[in-house]
């Protein structure tokens, strides 16, 4: 056996995860197990057990696409609470036994209890558990990754109104931008706005939404407003700017949706962006309103059409 290796009862745990992960690199320590392995018929039924068990994991693991980021943190977590656990029960929970054949030893290894806490939840119910909460996160990412978005938005330039609008949004959202004027009055926002921008701005009052503020800015010399309404988890984003602004290519929307504009006074599509948001676009005398939302598309045409005008 080979010399300067010393592993007891309490360590052996321990070299045969890392055997099995091929992380034992020193040749006497890998050696040494291999041959405790051959003279204990019953490690070496804990050691088929745990091998077996990590390659359920991984063939059940491989068939996902989760993101390398969130498995590895998934993934971590799960290896520190087997650690754990393992470290503090496994020889109160499922002792080896001399009479136990490999698979008599495998089953009882399934069905016996994690305790987290005062709970005492069966191993083989926390790892499905494991595995279809990583299968629904694999799911709902990609299921949002699979969003086709709308080409205007997909393709738009920075110029773009659309473009700016879902940024702005998303802005909103974050909490990266935050009202200058903080009021629930529509004309005194109106009030606010007209002293900070060189066009009239519409200020509509939207059924069950409450006006929470607005900001102006501006883009490439062109001045900007944006109101934000709120209404329980709902947000209501509208962004506006002088219609000169389009025609002196200071900002630019596609020709198609100016036309649908002109010819049915506003256009509406959802699929803005990975959380399929709503946005709306139509003019208000000499505006142009872009309002983005949460709220899905027939809810957001049965609110746009009560206040517009």
């Amino acid at each position: 056996m080979p010399m300067g290796v010393t592993i007891t009862n309490e360590t052996i745990d321990e070299y045969l995860t890392s055997q099995i992960d091929g992380e034992n690199r020193d040749m006497d320590t890998s050696n040494k197990v291999n041959e405790m392995l051959q003279k204990d018929a019953n490690l070496m039924k804990k050691y088929r057990s745990e091998m077996l068990t990590k390659q359920l994991f991984s063939s059940r693991l491989s068939l996902l696409e989760v993101p390398s980021s969130t498995f590895m943190k998934v993934t971590a977590s799960i290896d520190e609470m087997v650690y754990n656990a393992k470290n503090h029960y496994m020889q109160q929970i499922y002792p080896i036994q001399n009479s136990a054949n490999f698979f008599q030893y495998l089953i009882s290894v399934l069905a016996s209890p994690l305790r987290i806490g005062r709970a005492a939840i069966p191993a083989y119910a926390f790892g499905i558990a494991i595995l279809l909460i990583i299968a629904g996160a694999g799911i709902l990412m990609n299921q949002r990754d699979n969003i086709a978005l709308n080409p205007y938005i997909a393709t738009g330039s920075e110029k773009s109104v659309m473009v700016q609008a879902v940024n702005n949004f998303h802005k909103v959202l974050k909490g990266d931008i935050q009202p200058q004027f903080h009021s629930s009055d529509a004309d005194e926002v109106k009030k606010f706005v007209i002293n900070k921008v060189n066009f009239e701005p519409y200020i509509p009052k939207v059924e069950d939404y409450v006006l929470s503020g607005a900001v102006c800015n501006e883009y490439d010399g062109q001045k900007l407003v944006h109101l934000v309404y709120t209404s329980g988890d709902d947000v209501l984003y509208i962004y506006e700017t002088a219609v000169n602004s389009i025609h002196h290519k200071r900002l630019e929307i596609p020709e198609q949706v100016s036309s649908e504009i002109t010819k049915d006074k506003f256009y509406m599509c959802d699929k803005v962006d990975l959380y399929n948001c709503t946005m709306t676009l139509w003019y208000s005398g000499n505006v142009l309103c872009a309002s983005v939302s949460t709220m899905p598309k027939q809810k957001m045409y049965s609110t746009f059409t009560s206040f517009y005008k």
